[in-house]
């Protein structure tokens, strides 16, 4: 084959329901299949063929792919990676001058070819340096003790390096240490003095060692210090903030000093204050202006302090903050001295009038008095905005009045639950809910004012009244209350005293009330008593009499229900539960009108296919077709149904009975009515047994058959690559009829095979595919039809390869011809079949182990002519290792002028040595004159005979194998001839070997047997002969079991069996695809 795609791994995404992936590239062999799963969060999965859980099957296709079949579907979030993985292996094995076979040698390439793209798709995922790159040191030189647990990183010129060594977090320990540590160990200290501070362990300490032992540990991270540094660093800003603080109240008291500078001039002009009322009360009110200036700088520093304060807290993590506290402090101090020009300018407006000015110094004294307790007005401040945020507080709960429900609180937030507010147009309260507003409050007028316990006797409550519902104390609705216009009736609740029975009553203005109770959707309404049973009691409107209707005791969770007939009532009938829906406890019940006089109703004659109902009898014709009957569905003990053949024709149209779900006579499926004017009652018993006939069926007979039960499988085994057996047990119960065949369905792939046979038995399924594994089921079939299919059998797997036996013989060599010629030898013979021998006293070899569709090249040897060697014989192919047999040696001319060879089952005169495990030496001649007895040829059993005198020696006998299923005894060698050039008829020549070797002669020798391998008898030059007789042919047999045998040669081979096994005898060369 050629390799036309580079693909050579698909990628698939699970569902959690697929199991079949193709591989869409060539392989060898299957075992060069790797399939892995990548779970989503990467572990991946290396599967392996076979039948687990965890495993999957191969299907391969040749050149176009394959098909992987996972035996658990990958999950949904899972990807499954299937790639080819060559061996890196080189089995072909060329031997000198064997034929050059094109398709060996194309495999070998295609490998080749294989390995290479595999070799670049690794390359392709590798982490590569560029072409480009200057980086000289691709080679790592690092020892591994140098680099054991440290880092790969580059070095300052950018070449491969290792770099510190990795550390292990070990936890959190004392100062003084409670474990000891090793090299590289990371660990935390918890005590005080050293609190969060991180060690690494530089040399291995005890138990007790100090964290700050530099001689074992050195300080990493230094949390104490770090501590330190913020701390420190919080303080300053807090220091700074203080100061602008203290800056701020200087300024203040600066202007306090102003202020007292005034007052002294108060004091000294006490009189003029005292006459100078009027001036006096107009600098007062110029000085409470002034104190309201003076009251917003102290609203200010109080702002500024509070801004320190927030500003010392945040110092550390933004310093933005102490320069907005700077500004406002400096904003501030301007205000502050603004205040200051307004006292002076009131100053300067007091001493306009001189009589007046104490009086205005006075108070301005008393202002100096109030920034002297700035603290106080601070603090007052404060108080102040607490009670601001107590009134906004109060303000989200409580609106205010208005005119309608708002739909926010006053600051426009969105409203919540417990907000209040006082409708104006109602003059009521309302509350939000959470959802909607409500009244909390009513009008009280004309109420009558209750204190204590008091009794309300004959009044009416004409207001409040009550609404459309009734809540209970939760306020979840009790009852919802609908308003009827100009209603008249009503419904009366009534108490009762002991033994009496509360009542709900229909009242009202007209004569004749009913009283409905109406459930909502698909709802019951439920009469319950307080123990079992519940009773519904029906009475006369006089008195207490009447009817009962009672639930039966019944367990926890047990109920039924009857439906009344949809029809109207008719006389004569009673009720009868005519059909059941669900079962059991749940079971639901309808109610029909049966005649009270009972027995069977029979209806008009049917002629095609109907269902049944219970109680019924039908008359049957089936003259035109036959039909189906079908039984009630969920019927009770006791239901029955009548069935008769009105028109005669049963037996030839059947009158089929559907089960509708239940069995027939203790098994499932349809039964069958074949018996001419057969009448059949069938009547429900239970589940077990279903409907059975209770008149007009005898067992045994025609008259009421069905499919069978299932077999019982057995076991399941593969005999073959694409093979296997499946045992099985005949049901019990075949259906009353009697069972013609079962077929075993194999699974995958649906292969069927049908054994026909009515008992137990086991089948044999072909056409399977080689390396799958497989299970099976099995169903019988009758008269009537086929049965459901056995359970699954074991799982089994046919094999990828299969064994075949082998015998292979080369062809023998031509014997000698020059004065007196020697026997050749015969061809080399190996075997490998049972406990036979291989030839010159080897022992069986191994057989040979085929693959499925590889094809293995069959070449047979000839006999040598013209005074050559036989030709080897051989069988190759992908995945075995070539079987070559030698060719037979050529015999010997009693010349120097034609020199010795050694063959494959002996060489020629003068006991040239045989190939080992193939065949013996031939014999020797006598080499004295003028007697020239030649040597026989060395057969595959005995070596050739020696020549003695004038004597030809006798060819070494061939081996005997059974391989073909009986025994034929090939490999003989030729026999010696005898020299009777001076001296006619003074010798005699060697007789050839069993087993196909050609006698030896004074004249023309005999030629080795064809397709035996037997070497050529020698001849002697007399006439016309120029040589030796020829070798035989060689032979090659293959034997393999029958279900293996693909059927797939060329060359003609003769093809036969012996038991299970097939055997081909290839007489010229072949091949055969496995």
């Amino acid at each position: 084959m050629t390799i036309s795609t580079t693909t050579l791994r698909n990628s698939y995404s699970g569902n959690g329901s697929t199991t079949a992936f193709a591989y869409t590239y060539p392989i060898n062999t299957t075992s060069e299949i790797t399939v892995i799963e990548r779970s989503a969060t990467g572990t991946e999965t290396v599967k392996a063929e076979g039948t687990g859980s965890a495993n999957y099957g191969i299907a391969d296709n040749g050149a176009a792919g394959g098909t992987i079949t996972m035996v658990t579907a990958p999950a949904a979030g899972t990807t499954l990676i299937i790639l080819r993985n060559t061996s890196l292996t080189q089995e072909t094995d060329y031997v000198a001058n064997d034929p050059f076979p094109a398709e060996t040698h194309e495999d070998a390439l295609d490998k080749l070819q294989m390995q290479t793209q595999e070799l670049q798709e690794e390359l392709d995922r590798s982490i590569k340096i560029s072409r480009t790159n200057t980086m000289t040191s691709t080679e790592f030189t690092v020892a591994a003790a140098d680099r054991a647990s440290k880092v790969l990183a580059f070095d300052s010129s950018g070449e491969i390096s290792v770099t510190q060594e990795l550390g292990t977090y070990q936890g959190s320990d004392a100062t003084t240490t409670t474990a000891a540590y090793v090299q590289r160990d990371i660990i935390k200290s918890t005590t005080t003095a050293q609190l969060n501070n991180v060690y690494i362990c530089v040399a291995d300490s005890v138990v007790g060692d100090l964290l700050t032992d530099t001689d074992h540990f050195e300080l990493l991270v230094d949390a104490v210090s770090a501590a330190t540094s913020a701390n420190n660093a919080a303080a300053s800003a807090a220091d700074a903030a203080a100061d602008l603080l203290l800056t701020n109240a200087d300024v203040v008291l600066t202007n306090a000093d102003v202020v007292s500078t005034n007052a002294d001039v108060v004091l000294t002009n006490a009189d003029v204050v005292s006459t100078n009322a009027d001036a006096a009360a107009t600098a007062a009110d110029l000085v409470a202006t002034n104190q309201d200036t003076i009251d917003t700088a102290a609203d200010l520093v109080a702002t500024n302090a509070d801004a320190a304060a927030t500003a010392a807290d945040l110092v550390a993590t933004n310093q933005d903050t102490l320069d907005t506290a700077a500004d406002l402090a400096l904003t501030n101090a301007d205000v502050v001295l603004t205040h200051a020009d307004v006292v002076l300018t009131h100053a300067d407006v007091v001493l306009t009038a001189a009589d007046a000015a104490a009086t205005a110094l006075d108070k301005i004294a008393t202002n100096a008095d109030v920034v002297l307790t700035a603290a106080d007005v601070v603090s007052s401040a404060a108080s102040a905005s607490a009670a601001a945020a107590s009134a906004d507080a109060f303000d989200d709960v409580y609106l205010g009045s208005k005119s309608s429900d708002p739909t926010t609180d006053n600051d426009g937030d969105a409203l919540a639950a417990g907000m209040l507010y006082y409708n104006t147009v109602s003059n009521i309260m309302r509350i939000y809910s959470g959802s909607a507003w409500e009244n909390v409050a009513v009008s009280t007028a004309g109420f009558t004012t209750l204190t204590g316990v008091e009794t309300l006797t004959n009044k009416t409550l004409t207001s409040p009244k009550i609404g459309t519902s009734i809540l209970d104390t939760n306020g979840n609705e009790l009852a919802n209350l609908t308003a009827t216009g100009s209603a008249v009736n009503e419904f009366t609740v009534a108490n009762a005293a002991t033994s009496g029975s509360p009542t709900l009553s229909a009242t009202g203005g007209d004569s004749n009330i009913d009283l409905d109770l109406l459930a909502k959707g698909t709802g019951h309404v439920t009469i319950r008593g307080n123990t079992n049973p519940g009773t519904i009691q029906l009475n006369c409107e006089q008195n207490s009499h009447g009817i009962k209707l009672s639930s039966p005791t019944h367990s926890a969770n047990q109920s039924y229900e009857l439906k009344f007939p949809t029809g109207n009532v008719t006389a004569n009938t009673f009720l009868k539960v005519d059909t059941v829906s669900g079962s059991g406890a749940t079971g639901i019940g309808q109610l029909s009108f049966a005649e009270v006089s009972g027995g069977t109703s029979w209806q008009s004659v049917k002629t095609s296919g109907f269902t049944a109902v219970s109680g019924e009898g039908y008359a049957c014709d089936t003259s035109s077709s036959a039909f189906t009957v079908t039984l009630p569905s969920s019927p009770s003990i006791g239901d029955y149904v009548v069935i008769a053949d009105y028109g005669n024709n049963a037996s030839s149209n059947n009158i089929t009975i559907d089960g509708n779900g239940s069995k027939i006579l203790g098994t499932s499926g349809n039964r069958k009515i074949q018996t001419n004017k057969e009448v059949i009652e069938l009547v429900y018993i239970d589940a077990t047994k279903g409907w059975i006939a209770t008149t007009g069926y005898v067992e045994g007979t025609l008259g009421l058959q069905g499919v069978p039960d299932a077999p019982t499988i057995g076991t399941a085994t593969a005999t073959g690559n694409t093979t296997a057996t499946v045992a099985f047990t005949a049901p019990t119960n075949n259906g009353d009829a009697t069972i013609t065949s079962y077929t075993a369905t194999s699974s995958p792939g649906g292969v069927t095979a049908t054994l026909s046979q009515a008992g137990s038995g086991t089948i044999s399924v072909t056409g399977l595919t080689a390396g799958t594994s497989y299970t099976f089921t099995v169903t019988a079939t009758n008269s009537i039809g086929t049965s459901a299919a056995s359970s699954g059998s074991n799982s089994t797997t046919t094999p990828n390869t299969y064994s075949a036996d082998f015998l292979v013989v080369a062809g023998g060599g031509c014997g000698g011809r020059e004065n007196s010629g020697a026997g050749a030898g015969a061809g080399g013979y190996r075997n490998s079949y049972a406990s036979e021998t291989s030839g010159g006293g080897g022992s069986t070899e191994t057989d040979l182990s085929l693959t499925p569709g590889t094809v293995y090249t069959i070449t047979v040897g000839a006999g040598g002519a013209g005074n050559s060697s036989g030709i080897d014989s051989s069988i190759s192919g992908s995945g075995i290792t070539t079987i070559t047999s030698i060719g037979g040696g050529r015999g010997k001319g009693n010349s120097s002028a034609v020199p010795d060879e050694t063959g494959g089952s002996g060489g020629g005169g003068n006991g040239s040595a045989g190939t080992a495990n193939q065949g013996y030496a031939g014999g020797t001649s006598t080499g004295a004159t003028p007697h020239y007895g030649a040597g026989g040829g060395g057969g595959a059993s005995a070596v050739g005979g020696n020549g003695t005198g004038s004597n030809g020696g006798n060819g070494g006998n061939g081996l005997s194998s059974s391989i073909t299923g009986s025994a034929v005894t090939r490999a003989g060698g030729g026999g010696g001839s005898t020299y009777t050039h001076w001296q006619q008829g003074a010798g005699t020549p060697g007789s050839g070997g069993t087993g196909g070797g050609g006698a030896g002669s004074a004249g023309q020798a005999t030629a080795g047997t064809v397709n035996t391998g037997g070497g050529g008898g020698g001849g002697e030059r007399i006439g016309s002969p120029t040589f030796g007789g020829l070798g035989g042919s060689g032979v090659i047999i293959l034997r393999m079991p029958t279900a293996n045998y693909s059927s797939t040669t060329t060359g003609s081979p003769t093809v036969s069996t012996s038991g299970t096994d097939t055997i081909l005898i290839y007489n010229a060369s072949g091949s055969y695809t496995g």
